[in-house]
């Protein structure tokens, strides 16, 4: 990542609660020494991250890969519009094909839809773009928006 004033905390959800590797500062490694789910593992890093006095936190799954300097978008899309309280990348497949760009909320048999699943990257899907949600794959979140939302529902 190309983001000045980073500071990367790595919460180690995993069952033995030991990475296969050590991160490499600036990063730090939060390790409850136990798998506690997605919710309270997501819960305990960014419990972690405000308390530190972040600006911005990103929820990252492990499984994702970024492309350079994809951090920088996400927070000037906050920057430009103050009362957004998050802010989501076009997530592909790796096929290219679009896993979704957010989501919103419908009726029927589904109550919500990722936004452009399945379908190529093309200009219907341009940024920014308001949506109802994004997912836990990739979110940047601003620091107030979480501590006024508190924590995700366990």
């Amino acid at each position: 990542m190309d983001y000045p004033g980073r500071r990367v905390l790595l919460v180690d959800n995993g069952p033995d609660g030991a990475l296969s590797w050590s991160p490499r500062p600036p990063a730090r490694l939060l390790s409850p020494g136990r798998n506690l789910g997605y919710c309270p593992g997501v819960n305990l890093g960014m419990a972690e991250a405000l308390a530190g006095g972040a600006d911005y936190v990103l929820l990252l799954n492990n499984d994702v890969r970024l492309a350079p300097g994809f951090l920088t978008p996400l927070v000037e899309a906050l920057e430009d519009v103050p009362t957004a309280g998050s802010a989501g990348p076009l997530v592909l497949d790796p096929d290219g094909r679009i896993w979704g760009a957010g989501g919103n909320f419908a009726f029927g048999p589904s109550v919500t839809r990722l936004r452009g699943h399945g379908r190529r990257p093309g200009k219907v899907h341009g940024f920014p773009r308001a949506v109802d949600y994004h997912t836990g794959a990739c979110v940047l979140h601003r620091a107030e928006a979480l501590a006024a939302a508190g924590p995700l529902d366990e």
